[in-house]
């Protein structure tokens, strides 16, 4: 994609997701402008300049966004925002030539190089343990 297809497809995503949760989400508004604004924040500003501090607010909005209308256990949050931490590391351990060239700063899989694989399989057990 180019950069004006992402930013339109972009726009169109953010137009409909705030649309989607004013008509039939209202109770859970508030909880989605936190999503949307931790989307915007990410894709814009953090995940380019400073990724080693984008996942992480990236995997806490996902948990957000997953578990806001059924649990307030904030275990549960964490053991979510962790798992989707590890995928998200593993994600960017795939792409990492890319995040090199894409990003200003190393993601921390390309800080951790094969090291990412063994972190993000302990992730996902800390997540899963949280959530049992």
């Amino acid at each position: 994609l180019t950069r004006q297809q992402a930013l339109y497809i972009s726009m169109a995503l953010f137009t409909i997701g705030v649309s989607w949760s004013i008509f039939f989400l209202s109770d859970y508004i508030r909880g989605f402008s936190i999503i949307y604004f931790f989307s915007i924040l990410y894709s814009w500003i953090l995940k380019p300049n400073i990724p080693i501090f984008a996942t992480p607010l990236w995997s806490w909005a996902i948990a957000i966004l997953f578990l806001q209308p059924f649990s307030a256990d904030l275990s549960a949050y964490l053991g979510v925002a962790i798992i989707v931490y590890a995928y998200e590391l593993l994600l960017d351990y795939r792409d990492r030539k890319a995040d090199k060239e894409f990003c200003k700063t190393p993601t921390l899989s390309n800080i951790l190089g094969k090291s990412t694989q063994i972190i993000a399989g302990t992730l996902f057990l800390s997540g899963i343990a949280l959530l049992a």
